[in-house]
């Protein structure tokens, strides 16, 4: 029984090496004798393995682990870190993987975003006067998206990119950065009633563009030609400046536009025909300017038109004898001090039943009688539809 245990325990302690992947291993201590055979199987194994060492290794790539990052991402991920920027918030506002530039991975994010307000506070000399101003230490600390309340015009959406900037009547002064376009989710711009300088700033990336207000300045240069290219543009709003240059002819690409002002400037040129092409106009507003040339006739087939400014200017030839009788939504009709001649139509006027308030001295229109020339000097500020076809009544046609 003695050298049965003996014999087992001997067992065990052999399956050790086994157990550990040290099978063929031997003890320092116990040489094999050199045979002939072995020898040769040493000298064969010896030739192999140096063959298998001269051939070329197959290129064989070793699959990425699930949660392993490219170098790329990795300095991506090192950036953010620097900038305070998760990875979630990352991946939600731009796909960096695909950027081939580092301008181009600036533009459009929130990073940029910040960047592009720190420079609208500095060139605007720090004019923002409204609100909370314990905001302005953050631009340096923290990224954009992580102011929320917005008590200084500035409101974000959820992933924390300017949807709306709001800094009217905040005593701004100085011009607007030309990077201005980078903010390309805007769909509100309001900065109207300041005291801003210098050219309009390109806004050809805001293709989310809705009201764009920047009346009431002391912006000069040509109306920007990329504001043609705003596809849902609806409130275009320039008053009081002082913008030169003609009305950009592509101004019809702004099928959605709703409102165009761009009275009191120094406009030249004439009034675009393509106008026509913004359907939805429902008010123009080109007074106090320098335009001049005849009043196209494609301005009656914008039949949502309600009110139609065009006086103090340098508007030549007739009213458009036929066609007027289409705005039947018109309210408001304003001609005065121009050049035009010619004579009323006041058969066309008289069937526009909404009309409430026209004006159009400071002509040299063709006056029938004394009740026309009353009208044409004074004017009708009220209920013009029934004066009209009172007047029409006196008219005696030649």
């Amino acid at each position: 029984m003695a050298m049965s245990r003996t014999s087992n325990s001997h067992e065990r302690h052999e399956n050790v090496p086994a157990a550990l992947g040290l099978i063929g291993t031997e003890p320092a201590t116990i040489k094999r004798p050199s045979t002939a055979s072995s020898i040769q199987r040493r000298s064969r194994t010896s030739r192999d393995s140096k063959a298998l060492r001269s051939q070329p290794k197959p290129s064989v790539k070793t699959p990425k682990a699930p949660g392993s990052k490219s170098v790329f991402d990795q300095k991506v991920d090192q950036g953010n870190r620097l900038r305070n920027i998760t990875p979630a918030q990352s991946r939600a506002v731009l796909p960096l993987r695909k950027i081939k530039s580092a301008h181009a991975a600036a533009s459009g994010s929130i990073i940029f975003e910040r960047d592009t307000l720190k420079q609208l506070w500095q060139s605007t000399k720090g004019g923002w006067s409204k609100g909370d101003m314990s905001w302005r230490a953050s631009f340096d600390s923290v990224g954009l998206h992580q102011w929320r309340s917005a008590p200084f015009g500035l409101f974000l959406n959820a992933k924390g990119r300017l949807i709306k900037l709001q800094l009217a009547s905040n005593g701004l002064r100085g011009c607007l950065p030309p990077s201005f376009e980078c903010f390309t989710l805007l769909q509100y711009i309001y900065l109207q009633n300041n005291s801003l300088s210098g050219p309009i700033p390109s806004v050809s990336g805001l293709h989310h563009l809705k009201n764009f207000l920047i009346n009431e300045n002391q912006l000069s240069g040509r109306i920007p030609a990329c504001i043609c290219s705003l596809p849902q543009l609806e409130y275009l709003i320039f008053s009081r400046n002082s913008i030169t240059g003609e009305i950009p002819k592509d101004i019809s690409s702004c099928s959605q536009l709703k409102a165009l002002a761009a009275n009191h400037n120094q406009l030249s040129g004439c009034i675009p025909e393509g106008i026509s092409a913004c359907y939805t106009l429902t008010q123009l507003d080109l007074a106090s300017n320098d335009i001049g040339g005849d009043i196209p006739k494609s301005l009656c087939l914008l039949t949502m038109l309600q009110r139609l400014y065009l006086n103090d200017n340098q508007l030549s030839g007739q009213l458009p004898a036929k066609g007027l009788e289409n705005l039947k939504n018109l309210l408001v009709f304003d001609c005065a001090r121009n050049k035009l001649s010619g004579e009323i139509p006041l058969q066309s006027l008289a069937t526009l039943t909404n009309l409430k308030s026209i004006k159009c001295s400071g002509n040299t229109f063709e006056i029938r009688n004394k009740t026309e020339a009353q009208f044409v000097e004074d004017g009708i500020d009220d209920n013009a539809h029934c004066m009209i076809k009172s007047i029409l009544s006196t008219v005696t046609t030649i």
